[in-house]
């Protein structure tokens, strides 16, 4: 698959203001020509250690992006690594790289940095790697399903 990446390191070349970072990224996937859009992050919770899993957000409403959802987790879910935290929506907690976003668009939180177990897997490189592909097949998997 080819990638159309809106930031490959923490560097940009446009204003690091958080609203102009955003709005950023989505007029790159608006104009990307792509089928997906997918953001990837760790977590983060005021409730410490004790917290762990991964979580999807997407406009679920959106039957595109609830199927791009599901596929994607059902893949994660064979790693079994944390727990699965389910499918979020995003109209509970808008996220700009959702809200206008034209394109089937998921926002993947892999797990959280505060919990040494889910902290250990997303630091490892082979698990990364292997949560990589994981989502990669997910997308793949999405997009041979809903090839014309």
């Amino acid at each position: 698959m080819k990638v159309a990446y809106t930031r490959t390191s923490d560097e940009v070349s446009w204003p690091a203001d958080e609203v102009a970072d955003l709005t950023r990224r989505v007029e790159i996937s608006n104009t990307s020509h792509a089928k997906v859009f997918v953001s990837i992050h760790t977590n983060a919770s005021e409730l410490g250690s004790s917290v762990n899993g991964f979580e999807i957000w997407g406009k679920i409403k959106d039957t595109n992006v609830f199927e791009l959802s599901k596929q994607v987790m059902g893949q994660m879910e064979q790693l079994q690594y944390t727990q699965n935290r389910g499918i979020k929506d995003q109209d509970l907690a808008p996220l700009q790289v959702l809200q206008d976003n034209q394109l089937p668009a998921i926002l993947i939180e892999t797990g959280f940095l505060e919990n040494e177990n889910d902290r250990a897997y997303l630091t490892n490189e082979a698990s990364q790697q292997a949560l990589a592909d994981k989502i990669a097949q997910g997308i793949y998997n999405y997009i041979k399903q809903n090839e014309p």
